[in-house]
């Protein structure tokens, strides 16, 4: 650390942008706690995080940080990077490398940080860029300080406090904002400390203290957020991109969104006479929601551009017609209005697309990265809309299934659910006949149907690839190091339907194992459970799948020619309140064995005091799976 006398800072302050203005507590991190050691991959020594909200309008984000590395796993908490898009700053920016003696072996300031575009998988063009700054060592334990400071244009989406991740441990850290007037909220999530609040000038100070914190070792599939401390930060009045607002309600939040696209949904003359010609002499309601939802798949493409306050303000409806592109907010601004054109009501809903934490309902504010579209008819069914999708079909939200979301309209925000789906609604159908020779070598025919989530990772992995990479996709989902799939009929995977279906026919090399009298085969070599969970007498955290999901799956083996069955699997059922597994065996005369199974898992998660049960049902299932069907030769003795 670089100590300056206060003359010479007083002479040069005009000069140069502050740089390592914090003096840690301590410069010495050879000695690492014993009890903060115990399950961490890294420590964080001292963290100083502050956050001075001036007005609705501008914000200052600094933080201070010194973290000792313990080992290659986490190397990567020793980076640092600092977002930043066309409503912030950074104002400067600090590290240095100190080793395991205490030596300080790297210094880096916001000259050497690279700064690039932060691309996140979906945005065509994006404000959205980071400084960055890769620290190393050769060697473990050592610590990285570093401190940087941002100007935050705007005050919608003020950060979060994070003060710890899985593996990690905490020696001190702390959290302090300074909102003058604006009525920022909280929300702490696994915090238990309660704030300090101080009366300042204009204003209120509140600090919040994590100190001596004990890392948790990561449990797998668990929801990694409920496992750690971490403070959700909401504005009440706030302005961004010159757009000013009020969070501290879900009806204002709400009204706020609506009222920021209310110009952009006024369809051109050309738009409308093209849906009137599309829709001339149609009726039906619903029929008519079918068709001006293919009707924006075929015509138009998600292409996200996140700009400032184009993060938030859809493209006019007049853009999207003209351009034929649009990102989640254009597209279903764009369907709104078209349907608002024939009569029928619609309104936007946002949602969180990817987090599994559900809403929290008692803390208005930004917590959503999604829009979709929520259609209700005249006889109060309703019909939803993932707009940025080419390939879903009304009613398949994708990702979107069983959330509680914001309606946003004239009136302003109100909390609804998305729908729920139920295990059964998310269903992947097998049917499978298999000729077997001797050689243990298989012919393969197959009837593949999946609906739900299922279904929508299908149409999307799918639809947008070409012949070849079907079948290399429909190869993948066989096991076995040799096969080679002879005929594929794709035609069943669209959105016309709320199902997606493959028939194809393959050859399936070393399938069974074969021996000089008898052949092994495995009575579900094609849609085994894999999944194991280690023991752990100490789980604190819930299993988390994806979705909950039914499979059904019907093998038949057709038996060689001079063989006969000598061992036959057993017939299995297995049931605890949130899963069942269940299979049966038949035999048509000497020639055919068939093995059924049916797989349902009710729920999504599974709380953490049924791990045991979930366990030891997921290991008989797998034990279940694994069986085979042997045959011998008909004249052996």
């Amino acid at each position: 650390m670089r100590y300056i006398y206060l003359a010479l800072f007083v002479l040069i302050a005009s000069c140069v942008k502050p740089g390592m203005l914090y003096r840690f507590s301590t410069t010495d991190y050879t000695s690492i706690p014993d009890d903060l050691s115990e399950n961490a991959k890294s420590i964080i020594r001292e963290s100083n995080t502050e956050l001075i909200i001036h007005d609705a309008s501008k914000a200052t984000f600094r933080e201070q940080v010194a973290i000792t590395i313990l080992n290659e796993e986490h190397a990567d908490f020793g980076i640092v990077s600092v977002p930043y898009d066309l409503l912030s700053k950074v104002e400067y920016l600090n590290a240095r490398v100190i080793n395991r003696r205490g030596e300080v072996v790297q210094t880096f300031n916001m000259g050497d940080a690279l700064d690039f575009s932060q691309y996140d998988g979906v945005s065509f063009y994006s404000d959205n860029r980071i400084k960055f700054i890769k620290t190393f060592s050769s060697s473990y334990p050592y610590t990285v300080e570093f401190e940087y400071e941002k100007t935050l244009f705007g005050t919608l989406n003020l950060p979060t406090w994070i003060p710890v991740h899985p593996d990690q441990s905490v020696e001190k850290s702390t959290f302090t904002i300074h909102d003058f007037g604006t009525g920022v909220r909280t929300q702490a999530m696994n915090l238990k400390n309660k704030p300090i609040s101080t009366q300042i000038a204009g204003g209120t100070k509140y600090q919040w203290i994590l100190n001596d914190y004990q890392a948790k070792e990561t449990e797998p599939y668990s929801p990694i957020l409920e496992n750690i401390p971490y403070l959700l930060v909401a504005p009440g009045k706030f302005e961004i991109g010159g757009s000013s607002g009020d969070a501290s309600t879900w009806q204002s939040f709400g009204k706020w969104y609506y009222d920021l696209g209310a110009e952009t949904r006024v369809l051109p003359d050309a738009a409308k006479k093209e849906i009137d010609n599309l829709v001339q002499g149609i009726e039906n309601k619903e029929e008519l929601v079918a068709i001006l939802f293919k009707y924006l798949q075929e015509k138009n493409r998600y292409v996200s551009i996140q700009l400032g306050i184009g993060g938030w303000k859809p493209f006019t409806a007049e853009y999207v017609f003209n351009n034929s592109y649009g990102d989640c907010k254009a597209l279903t601004n764009y369907m709104l209005a078209a349907l608002e054109h024939v009569g029928i009501k619609a309104d936007a809903v946002l949602i969180n697309a990817t987090s599994t934490r559900p809403l929290i309902e008692d803390f208005s504010g930004n917590q959503f990265n999604h829009v979709v579209l929520r259609v209700v008819l005249e006889n109060g069914k309703e019909i939803w809309l993932e707009c940025t999708s080419k390939y879903l079909p009304p009613n398949n939200l994708g990702n979107g299934y069983s959330k509680k979301a914001l309606l946003v309209s004239k009136e302003g925000g109100e909390i609804v659910s998305t729908p729920f789906k139920n295990y059964t609604d998310n269903s992947k159908i097998s049917i499978y006949t298999l000729v077997i020779d001797e050689q243990g070598n298989a012919e393969l025919e197959g009837n593949l149907s999946f609906a739900g989530a299922d279904q929508s990772s299908v149409l999307h992995q799918l639809l947008a690839v070409s012949k070849v990479e079907k079948m290399e996709w429909l190869e993948n989902q066989l096991d076995g190091d040799s096969k080679k799939i002879r005929y594929a009929d794709f035609d069943g995977v669209n959105s016309n339907s709320n199902e997606a279906s493959i028939l194809f026919k393959a050859e399936l090399s070393n399938y069974a194992s074969a021996s000089s009298k008898r052949i092994f085969i495995p009575v579900n070599k094609l849609n085994r459970w894999r999944l194991s969970l280690e023991a752990d007498n100490d789980r604190q955290l819930p299993v988390r799948f994806n979705y909950p999901f039914f499979e059904s799956d019907s093998i038949t083996i057709k038996i060689p020619d001079g063989y006969k069955i000598e061992a036959y699997p057993k017939a299995s059922h297995l049931e605890i309140e949130f899963a069942e597994y269940h299979s049966e065996l038949s035999l048509s005369g000497d020639e055919t064995f068939t093995f059924k199974r049916s797989f349902k898992m009710k729920e999504r998660e599974i709380a953490a005091e049924n791990y045991d049960e979930l366990r030891a049902f997921l290991n008989d299932v797998r034990k279940a799976d694994l069986q085979q069907l042997v045959m011998v030769r008909s004249d052996s003795k």
